[in-house]
């Protein structure tokens, strides 16, 4: 009777009640017989009978409707860990579980998202009664898909040099259309010099190019623009991107 101790070990780690809900299903169709007996009373489980059927249930049923130790679990469940800070979805979600709101709850929680649709914070709720609370695999993936673009953590806006910046994305350009002529080693962007022309030349040799100051030598930048770089990459970008266009065409 080995498979039936390899059942109960394949879910000993598990704090899913699907899981445990599935073997107890299982193991509920086995016959009777005192060799089969003896090992669900030592996993803490026994028949129960009614009327002309029988079923395994645990010894203390208290402990599976608590989600305590049911299936020889600790005293400790891994889920009782989690903390969750309450909010306003966690309310929703919880709901998702009830089969007589269930509709209402996914429409509630869908224009909850709707109104914040990158907050880390929901994300992060979501994911976490998920690792704590058990859901049907359809609604685990309803949540999972709701939340798949969103980030898990906070994005800090970084303190870019926007001149750097331009310079960066100039070197990706001329690396990916060197890439196009070069066999074998690809050379580091860093090794790529970035050309210079003269105001007249962009059009012809850059045409394309998304950042055509970065081509420019200061004194020619000025000449075309009627001021420096730097007061160029002050500028908003709708103004900045304007500037570029008549350099090119």
């Amino acid at each position: 009777m080995r498979f039936i101790d390899r059942m109960f070990d394949t879910v000993v780690e598990s704090t899913s009640l699907i899981v445990r809900g599935t073997l107890i299903t299982a193991l509920s169709l086995i016959c009777d017989t005192p060799t089969i007996a003896e090992i669900l009373e030592r996993c803490h489980y026994h028949f129960f009978r009614y009327g002309r059927h029988q079923c395994i249930i645990p010894i203390d049923p208290e402990q599976i409707l608590n989600g305590g130790d049911c299936i020889r679990m600790g005293d400790s469940d891994m889920s009782d860990s989690i903390s969750i800070p309450e909010s306003e979805i966690c309310d929703v979600v919880r709901c998702l579980s009830n089969p007589h709101i269930n509709r209402k709850a996914k429409h509630d929680l869908k224009a909850l998202v709707y109104r914040s649709p990158q907050s880390t914070q929901n994300a992060v709720i979501a994911h976490l009664m998920m690792a704590k609370y058990s859901f049907r695999p359809d609604l685990r993936n309803y949540l999972q898909e709701l939340f798949s673009e969103t980030s898990l953590m906070e994005m800090s806006q970084a303190d870019i040099d926007i001149g750097q910046e331009a310079t960066a994305w100039t070197r990706v350009e001329i690396a990916l259309e060197q890439k196009k002529r070069i066999d074998g080693e690809q050379p580091l962007m860093c090794d790529f010099a970035i050309p210079v022309y003269e105001t007249d030349q962009l059009r012809n040799c850059v045409p394309h190019a998304t950042h055509p100051e970065v081509y420019m030598s200061d004194t020619h930048f000025i000449a075309a623009t009627g001021g420096t770089k730097q007061a160029f990459y002050e500028l908003p970008e709708e103004n900045r991107n304007l500037t570029r266009s008549t350099l090119t065409h």
